[in-house]
């Protein structure tokens, strides 16, 4: 399973202005805005990096990158949008 840091700012509500970074299994596009989270505060993604485990190579890398780029597409082909 890949594991992403991600960087996200706060945009509305209790936590508007605060920026907080966490790693997620959860791929995130940067630049997309989060207006309606469960139980949260509005936000927006400002970076998304994928970890590497320490036994990966280079390929490991790309190969995750293309899966998730592939995945994306998929998403847009079935549900349309950006």
């Amino acid at each position: 399973m890949s594991t992403y840091e991600i960087t996200k700012t706060f945009t509305a509500g209790p936590l508007k202005g605060i920026t907080i970074t966490e790693r997620t299994s959860a791929r995130f596009t940067v630049g997309q805005t989060v207006d309606k989270p469960i139980g949260g505060s509005p936000y927006r993604i400002d970076a998304c990096f994928l970890i590497m485990d320490w036994g990966s190579t280079v390929e490991d890398y790309h190969a995750e990158l293309d899966a998730a780029d592939e995945a994306d597409a998929t998403a847009r082909r079935m549900f349309g949008g950006r």
